[in-house]
């Protein structure tokens, strides 16, 4: 009879070896199974059931997939973002592309998140030439969708959703085939200062902040009426709250103000740097539920990008901000002429640990391990800035 008081032979766990933390684990706060190699007997039945459950509570949850699907306001156009590590994410178009997406794994592995993540891209091109043209690459399983159209929702229409809606819809419907639990959010994009402050355009002569209040509200209408989208991520809102507190400038054309970031590129179009480093900040705080602000002034990706760590610390803070539930109801008046944040009875204070996220279900969140934290409704003050110097011109734009 074989002494069950021993310890076995060898008990090999895959694909760990001895003093091996198995990849994932850290997500959860757990430790791997360790390889016992020992020269003693087989074990006895009352260890299977003990090595069993030692081995469930160990194994790591699989990562999850999320898939970006846009065009140049994705993959980082006119800026060191287009490039940025392609090697940490999957271009299913196999163009080298980094761009957002690989900030976001970027921010995933900072903070020891499991994601894979993809992106199908391809300039200037809305939601139903992604549709038409590249179904057979992202008709898949995947858990979370991130769907970007075109910068005015329809090129010959600009402002009108009507196709925009459409091609989101039939996207969304095809990817729940795959997998009925997936999370489909639309971006809503930021406003574009050539066609705010040139003439010929839907939104010339309105405040910068206008554009980018109908991107996302023509979103959240197709979110609202439709069960298969979870609220737009609000990028646009984060740009629209960078402006108001006067961390960003709002008029590129008169030159940017002393001591503020210009979000927009050379064209006044597409993002700098640091317009796409706010974006995945906003992205990356929707999806995963993490307050940006934990990344800190030292987060890789902004010195990588050559950020100012007072610029990525202040970007951080906008982006908490722009997640919470008042934020993304702003009065484009109001904010193209205020350098308040917007507040409400209603708002959430996040202290600076990984807060609730409110866009996915509870199901599908990503939460780090060992960290208590809870979101509380209560009136709250506005988050502060770090005060930065400012031109005597500065609240004219």
């Amino acid at each position: 009879m074989v002494d069950s008081g021993r310890m076995p032979r060898a008990v090999r766990t895959t694909p760990a070896k001895a003093g091996v933390q198995l990849p994932g684990a850290s997500t959860r706060g757990l430790t791997a199974v360790t390889s016992i190699v020992a020269t003693r007997p087989r074990p006895s039945p009352r260890w299977m059931p003990l090595l069993a459950a030692s081995f469930l509570a160990t194994t790591p949850a699989a990562a999850k997939t999320i898939l970006f699907v846009g065009n140049s306001f994705t993959f980082g156009a006119g800026s060191p973002v287009q490039h940025y590590h392609p090697d940490r994410v999957t271009d299913l178009n196999k163009e080298g592309i980094g761009g957002v997406p690989a900030l976001f794994a970027t921010f995933a592995e900072e903070t020891k998140q499991d994601w894979k993540v993809s992106l199908e891209t391809s300039p200037g091109k809305d939601l139903a030439w992604h549709l038409a043209e590249k179904r057979q690459l992202i008709d898949r399983k995947w858990d979370v969708v991130l769907l970007q159209g075109f910068s005015t929702l329809d090129a010959a229409r600009p402002g009108d959703p009507t196709n925009h809606a459409a091609a989101a819809r039939a996207l969304a419907a095809m990817l729940k085939v795959r997998n009925k639990a997936a999370s489909i959010h639309l971006t809503s994009t930021w406003s574009r200062a050539d066609l705010t402050y040139r003439p010929g355009s839907r939104w010339s002569g309105q405040p910068i902040t206008r554009m980018a209040d109908d991107l996302y509200a023509a979103n959240a209408q197709i979110s609202a009426a439709d069960p298969m989208f979870g609220r737009p991520i609000p990028v646009g809102t984060a740009w629209n709250i960078a402006i108001r507190n006067g961390i960003a400038d709002g008029n590129p054309f008169d030159g940017i103000a002393y001591g503020k970031v210009d979000l927009w590129t050379y064209d006044q179009y597409h993002a700098s740097s640091a317009g796409y480093y706010l974006s995945a900040l906003t992205i990356f705080g929707a999806v995963t539920g993490i307050d940006p602000r934990t990344l800190g002034p030292r987060e890789q990706a902004a010195e990588h990008l050559g950020l100012d760590p007072l610029v990525t610390q202040q970007l951080q803070r906008i982006a908490a901000e722009a997640l919470q539930p008042s934020s993304v109801v702003a009065s484009s008046v109001a904010a193209g002429r205020s350098n308040h944040a917007s507040t409400s009875p209603d708002n959430f204070r996040v202290s600076g640990r990984p807060l609730r996220s409110t866009f996915l279900p509870s199901a599908t969140r990503i939460q780090p391990s060992g960290i208590e934290y809870s979101s509380t409704s209560f009136r709250s003050a506005p988050l502060k800035r770090i005060p930065m110097p400012r031109s005597s011109s500065a609240w004219s734009k």
